[in-house]
């Protein structure tokens, strides 16, 4: 995350508005990003994410922050 966006969610917990690119289709998409205080959940169009790769609870993804944009990918371990 830039200066920028740090700046913008320690402002406003509820507002960052980020990038999501899927690594796996290169599909792109804008994400919320919330402060929860002990770390971050993302939002708004997340579940299209779950839904689409059939994600279960507690399966593993990888993500990474890379060129201004969240990636993440499942491993095809993990892979239903």
């Amino acid at each position: 995350m830039d200066e920028e966006q740090k700046k913008i969610l320690n402002a406003d917990p509820f507002r960052l508005a980020i990038q999501a690119v899927d690594d796996d289709t290169n599909e792109r998409r804008e994400v919320l990003v919330t402060n929860v205080g002990s770390g971050y959940n993302i939002s708004n169009k997340w579940g299209e994410v779950i839904r689409k790769k059939k994600l279960k609870a507690k399966q593993v993804i990888r993500v990474r922050w890379a060129d201004g944009c969240l990636h993440f990918t499942v491993p095809p371990h993990y892979s239903n």
